[in-house]
């Protein structure tokens, strides 16, 4: 593919993700949901902006932190619409049609990246990417709301996490730390898994 035609790809990814950004609000305010604190909730909008850009690293840097869990949440929404069983006790409340399709294509976000950009190699630099959105979100967590161990409320897991929050005393304060090496490290190494079975070459 040559640069020009790259380029051109990326414009357009930029605008798919700029639409689902647009989608994204429009079903925060029919749903009376105006925080925007969530990962999936601001991160189509990031991910627009860096496509704009061609800053694949910074692309790969956001979607270290938030791949797992969207593409999880995407699994256990898919199996309750087919199925109708809830898994693992994961509640889903939609009031309709329209917020259960806008959900489930916003947290396919992450899945079109991969498609984007699996044949970018991912590099160190993506790290400080993440390294510098995982802060910047808590931050924005810590300092614009409250304490909250409802999922509700309960921003990105910051306040609390029925796996870990028992067994460390420290967990939000410890937050930052542990999702850089429990997510972004583990999704790091996949993408470049991901790009060497794309094109065969040895990770550096």
């Amino acid at each position: 593919m040559s640069k020009r035609t790259n380029a051109n790809a990326y414009f357009y990814w930029g605008l798919l993700f700029l639409c689902i950004q647009l989608l994204v609000v429009i079903r925060n305010i029919l749903s009376g949901y105006l925080t925007f604190f969530w990962y999936c909730d601001f991160t189509p909008g990031l991910f627009a902006l860096f496509f704009f850009l061609k800053n694949e690293q910074a692309i790969k840097g956001i979607l270290s932190i938030g791949l797992i869990g969207q593409l999880t949440y995407s699994a256990l929404l898919l199996y309750k619409i087919i199925f109708g069983i809830s898994l693992f006790g994961y509640i889903f409340d939609f009031q309709n049609n329209f917020e259960l399709i806008s959900t489930l294509i916003l947290h396919f976000a992450t899945l079109f990246v991969i498609i984007a950009t699996y044949r970018v190699k991912v590099t160190y630099k993506s790290l400080i990417y993440s390294f510098t959105f995982l802060t910047i979100l808590y931050l924005s967590v810590l300092l614009f709301t409250a304490p909250n161990y409802e999922i509700n409320g309960n921003y990105n897991f910051i306040y609390y996490s029925d796996s870990l929050s028992p067994h460390l005393q420290y967990y939000t304060s410890l937050w930052i730390v542990l999702a850089f090496t429990l997510i972004v490290l583990p999704t790091y190494y996949l993408q470049m898994l991901l790009y060497w079975f794309s094109y065969g070459r040895k990770i550096n």
